[in-house]
């Protein structure tokens, strides 16, 4: 933006990256980008490969008495949170708000907290690709395909996908790894 307040190219007269473009990339934009597409894309292909391999409720066991591949449409949110609310329209909305909330959420703290930590940029990539990941479910086929089941015996986890761990794995990380407040890591 110029002193007019008017915006100008990324490129200054100079050849420099003006400082918009400079902006975006110190808070992560890129990085955050390139996992989230990352996760989004290896989700849906890997549940792509397992709906083109079985009907829901079918397995395949991986390992035997505790982890096996398994088909299911969860038509609530993660580990089947707001499944059994009856109205489709009623469940839709719920989970709207709630993915508002959560991304409105992850914004503040990508520009309030993680400006130049690598770390937490990718984490971040990891939670919105993941819910990108199942948001594409949703608005296709009104659930999310879930495929991982892990279990003892007859105690299962909740089946659950790729875009459901890179949201866990990212959330933890974020938690565990979180830059101090006011301390900008420079990368």
């Amino acid at each position: 933006m110029n002193v007019e307040g008017v915006m100008t190219d990324d490129l200054g007269e100079s050849g420099e990256v003006s400082q918009d473009c400079s902006l975006i990339k110190a808070y992560g934009m890129p990085r955050v980008l390139l996992v989230a597409a990352l996760v989004s894309v290896v989700d849906q292909l890997s549940k792509w490969m397992v709906s083109s391999m079985l009907a829901p409720g079918e397995r395949i066991s991986v390992i035997p008495g505790f982890f096996d591949i398994t088909l299911a449409h969860n038509k609530g949110a993660a580990f089947g949170l707001f499944a059994s609310i009856d109205s489709d329209v009623l469940r839709f909305l719920m989970l709207g708000l709630a993915t508002a909330i959560a991304l409105g959420v992850l914004g503040i703290v990508l520009l309030k907290e993680c400006k130049g930590h690598p770390l937490a940029q990718a984490s971040i990539g990891a939670v919105l690709g993941g819910a990108l990941g199942n948001i594409a479910d949703r608005l296709r086929f009104g659930a999310v395909v879930d495929f991982f089941d892990l279990y003892i015996r007859s105690a299962h986890w909740p089946v659950f996908n790729v875009a459901d761990s890179a949201i866990c794995v990212g959330v933890v990380i974020l938690m565990v790894c979180r830059p101090a407040r006011g301390a900008h890591i420079q990368a």
